[in-house]
């Protein structure tokens, strides 16, 4: 199975690079840096990331068919989790419209108080600012609300903490359009922090004292990839429970592309 691995930057706005992982197939692509050529270039490379992306996908689609194989089709496309957070909200039904909504709303100033600063962005609202350039999703399904007693009036949904993830993918969703018009058909689109609960954790089975447990135990697994961040993840069942991200302090730089591979620490 080829896995092609998308890092992103300035909240999943642009790409910062690619990397295809498979079988006898381990391979990076990282835009070109122009040489600086004066203000107004650079701001014009700067303000349009479409040229980069359509390259990228140019050089998958080559880099598939040099491949052979299955040359039309990326089973997994894996985002980095630049852009991305983590949060809570409190959302008055299990609509996912209406969760995206409260999630994008962020805090408000009060009303009616004149010159008052506008209250800062949550962490969602800063990630996911709009339908257009990012995505939110629960990380689990809110509570249904109980069932009516016969002849009596459905109950009023009330209020539900829910746990989010906001995640930009403007440069995510361009590439997949561009791999399209190379005829490149994509699978799966998950985060690492996904990838990190499908990878390590096992989900329902032995505890160590060989007793089958009967309910999944929560994981918490932790990488430090190549470009000195600590990424960790919680799941149960393999399911994201959260995820988050920091930087650490790294002896030497390792290659940027891809988290690095040994086992994480597991709790």
């Amino acid at each position: 199975m080829r896995i092609c691995y998308v890092r992103q930057s300035d909240r999943g706005a642009r790409l910062a690079g690619v990397r295809l992982v498979g079988e006898l197939l381990d391979r990076g692509w990282a835009p070109h840096k122009p040489q600086p050529a004066g203000a107004l270039h650079d701001h014009a490379e700067r303000a349009d990331p479409v040229p980069a992306i359509r390259a990228a996908a140019e050089w998958i689609k080559t880099l598939l068919v040099a491949g052979g194989g299955e040359s039309d089709r990326i089973p997994i496309l894996c985002l980095d989790p630049d852009g991305m957070a983590c949060s809570w909200v409190t959302a008055p039904s299990a609509s996912p419209a209406l969760i995206a909504a409260v999630a994008r709303s962020g805090p408000s100033s009060p009303e009616g108080i004149e010159g008052e600063a506008s209250a800062p962005p949550t962490p969602l609202s800063y990630f996911a600012p709009t339908p257009l350039d990012s995505c939110v999703q629960a990380m689990q399904a809110p509570e249904p609300p109980a069932p009516a007693a016969k002849g009596q009036p459905a109950p009023r949904a009330l209020p539900q903490r829910v746990a989010v993830l906001g995640a930009g993918d403007a440069a995510a969703r361009v590439l997949i359009d561009e791999l399209d018009r190379q005829g490149v058909e994509c699978g799966a689109v998950i985060t690492l922090w996904h990838a990190i609960a499908s990878a390590w954790d096992r989900g329902a089975g032995p505890s160590r004292s060989g007793v089958v447990a009967e309910a999944p135990q929560v994981v918490g697994s932790v990488l430090i990839d190549g470009q000195g961040r600590l990424i960790w993840a919680w799941s149960r069942a393999r399911a994201l429970l959260a995820g988050g991200m920091f930087r650490v302090a790294m002896a030497a730089p390792t290659d940027p592309d891809l988290p690095a591979t040994p086992a994480p620490d597991q709790a």
